[in-house]
């Protein structure tokens, strides 16, 4: 599914705001990393103050959105930590069975 340039925009600036903070981050850096023209930025939230509301404010597509891509980025996480686990296991196989 395709990002619409909005919700890039407002994807990029959270991004940005959390990692360095509103005050330090300036429309030219949102522009630049969302990939956007300056006008397409003023079009949709017309400042700099309207994107930090519209940052502060989150809808609830854009929560779920981002609830569901941070337990896409934990399961790949855990994934990948059982298939290390699992390669360095695989010469000495062991099962404790369940502990109590």
């Amino acid at each position: 599914m395709a990002v619409n340039v909005r919700e890039r925009i407002l994807d990029t600036a959270t991004q940005l705001f959390y990692r360095d903070g509103i005050h330090r981050v300036g429309i030219d850096l949102v522009i630049a990393e969302s990939g956007v023209a300056k006008m397409s930025l003023y079009r949709h939230f017309g400042s700099k103050e309207k994107l930090a509301v519209a940052f502060s404010r989150p809808d609830q597509h854009r929560v779920v959105h981002l609830a569901q891509e941070t337990s896409f980025l934990r399961a790949r996480s855990a994934l990948s930590q059982f298939s290390i686990h699992s390669a360095n296991g695989s010469k000495r196989r062991r099962f404790g069975g369940a502990r109590s």
